[in-house]
């Protein structure tokens, strides 16, 4: 008889301390679990957002290199007519270094942008089309102090095929 008493007694003593130790612990497990589950998606929002914020950084350093660069084109002469002159020679040197025969260059009407000046030239030249793709890389390398606006490349006499003429319209800029 003493037997199922002691057993009796050891499962009162096993219910209890589940009900009054195991049962909150669970509840509190969940609790835990739970709020560890909200701060783990709080923690991945923050890595996303620190992502975006490390690629903007990315992309703000990659414009400030981009403006450098376009301020190292800038004419840094004070005076309009100086600018252009100085545009027009640069032009010319570009033309010559490709082997271009230059038949007209003159300057534009200047155009506001912002806080530069843009100094447009038309140049007319003639040459083999090795010498105008000589040309256009000569523009178009880093640095270069032109923008090419309009471009048009034509023969020069029907019966010489291998001449062709170019019209092309250009621009550099000058602080205001």
């Amino acid at each position: 008889m003493r037997r199922p008493v002691l057993i009796a007694g050891a499962l009162a003593v096993m219910a209890s301390a589940y009900v009054l130790v195991l049962s909150p612990m669970l509840q509190r497990e969940a609790d835990l679990r739970a709020a560890l589950e909200g701060d783990y998606a709080s923690l991945q929002r923050y890595r996303a957002f620190v992502g975006l914020a490390n690629a903007s950084s990315d992309d703000l350093e990659k414009e400030k290199k981009g403006l450098e660069r376009l301020e190292r084109g800038v004419i840094k002469d004070k005076s309009e007519p100086l600018a252009f002159a100085s545009l027009q020679l640069k032009l010319q040197d570009t033309a010559k270094k490709a082997g271009l025969d230059t038949q007209v260059i003159r300057p534009l009407k200047p155009e506001k942008d912002g806080g530069y000046k843009g100094l447009p030239i038309y140049l007319e030249a003639e040459g083999k089309i090795g010498q105008i793709s000589d040309f256009l890389k000569l523009m178009d390398r880093p640095g270069s102090w032109f923008r090419v606006d309009k471009l048009m490349i034509s023969r020069k006499d029907a019966g010489e095929q291998k001449q062709l003429k170019l019209k092309v319209q250009v621009s550099g800029l000058m602080r205001l």
